[in-house]
């Protein structure tokens, strides 16, 4: 089963792809491990929508959606922006993080697209990516 997917996110279509070299990197950053972050951002979540979920039950931490979405635009590397195939360096993705997710801006994304996305790597990458989640996904930041 694919454990990466191609994803909307910001100004394009991106590949999210979190492997073991990227789980070690967000464990050891965070002090915490991947097993944690699942639950953390698994709680409260009903099904693979964005708008099926509790509030009450969240337990995400904004910076761990953070770091795996990061990550996993380091480790997927590859995007297609207004049709054009483009390589995602460390330097892309950062600015990519801090143009949409992080500081205030007209594109910044919602904090709850931020939990999604990052639920939908830590998912695909633990049980696996069917052609029925992609379709499912949220479509974050656009």
């Amino acid at each position: 089963m694919q454990t990466w997917a191609d994803l909307p996110f910001a100004n394009g279509v991106y590949r999210f792809a979190l492997d073991m070299g990227g789980i070690l990197a967000i464990e050891d950053r965070l002090n915490t491990g991947i097993g944690g972050i699942q639950a953390r951002t698994l709680a409260g979540r009903w099904s693979p929508q964005a708008d099926q979920f509790d509030p009450t039950q969240t337990e995400y931490r904004f910076r761990e959606c953070v770091e795996v979405v990061r990550e996993s635009l380091i480790r997927g590397a590859f995007a297609i922006v207004d049709g054009v195939e483009q390589r995602v360096t460390v330097e892309r993705a950062n600015t990519l993080i801090r143009d949409y997710v992080d500081h205030v801006s007209p594109q910044q994304m919602p904090i709850n697209d931020v939990w999604a996305l990052a639920w939908a790597i830590i998912s695909g990458r633990i049980i696996g990516f069917t052609d029925e989640t992609e379709k499912k996904s949220p479509n974050p930041g656009n």
